[in-house]
């Protein structure tokens, strides 16, 4: 008898852990797909950019926060507004900040 039930503890035991694996695979999350190669970098916008004239600021405390995106040959979408360099015409007119989060000119 003794035999016997060790063998059914055995199998007992088996068809448990084949259970708990079973169900811990059924429960883990499914790896997200991710977006994928966005392709080639086709063109940035900067924006605000009403009616593609650019960027005008006058007076000497004005401000314009700009928001720069990568469009990519996927159709993707990418920010790009701190890995851009900007820059100021004519030279001397303005001055290009980038040591205060969410000022790109002062």
């Amino acid at each position: 008898m003794s035999r016997s039930w060790n063998r059914m503890q055995v199998v007992f035991m088996a068809l448990a852990v084949m259970s708990l694996t079973t169900v811990a695979n059924a429960a883990a999350p499914a790896k997200p797909k991710g977006l994928g190669d966005p392709g080639a970098l086709t063109s940035l916008k900067v924006e605000p950019n009403l009616a593609d004239k650019g960027i005008t600021m006058r007076g000497r405390d004005a401000r314009q926060q700009l928001y720069v995106t990568g469009v990519y040959s996927s159709g993707q979408l990418r920010d790009f507004t701190h890995k851009v360099k900007y820059s100021v015409a004519p030279a001397g007119g303005s001055e290009s900040r980038r040591d205060r989060a969410g000022d790109a000119f002062n």
